[in-house]
């Protein structure tokens, strides 16, 4: 079934150290979180989110936390796939939007699709990060680092006191 945390101050999803272990998501995601981190996956495993984009939409938003972030987990040959993402307020807060770190870039691996609808803005706005110079997780909208073909539709982005995007290492 879908997953929903649309309240605006939920904890959204947290997976860490799932070394071995393989976790998919199929049926729908919605999660508003606010302040916390919307969609975390750190300290390994392999994770997958798919949709459709009609009966089965995923989305993430939240205020002043990281809207996705994939570090030391692979991304499975499935990938992750989100209509949109949504990370910021009209002030600036603290971190990243997006955040990909060590996802994997072999042939197995898959990498992150924000579809969105074909119209602005419906891949989600990202804006005003904040951060200190130089500093990679800091004020930046989206930071990719050893990941794979990442493809972002319809994403808004501005004032970001680093980078709108960072990527090294990417492959495809």
């Amino acid at each position: 079934g879908a997953i929903s945390d649309t309240g605006g101050a939920g904890t959204g999803i947290h997976l860490n150290a799932n070394t071995g272990s393989t976790i998919a998501f199929t049926g729908g995601i919605a999660l508003s979180t606010g302040i916390n981190d919307a969609f975390t996956a750190i300290g390994g495993g392999t994770v997958t989110v798919t949709q459709n984009n009609t009966t089965i939409v995923n989305t993430l938003a939240t205020t002043d936390g990281i809207a996705l972030r994939v570090a030391n987990t692979e991304i499975g040959g499935a990938g992750l796939t989100f209509r949109s993402i949504s990370a910021g307020t009209s002030s600036y807060s603290p971190g990243v939007g997006i955040l990909l770190d060590s996802t994997g870039i072999a042939a197995g691996n898959g990498g992150l699709t924000v579809s969105g609808t074909g119209v602005a803005q419906s891949g989600g706005v990202i804006r005003r990060k904040s951060g200190a110079d130089g500093v990679l997780a800091e004020g930046i909208g989206i930071y990719l680092n050893a990941t794979k073909t990442p493809t972002f539709n319809w994403i808004e982005m501005f004032g970001f006191e680093n980078s709108g995007i960072v990527a090294r290492n990417v492959a495809g």
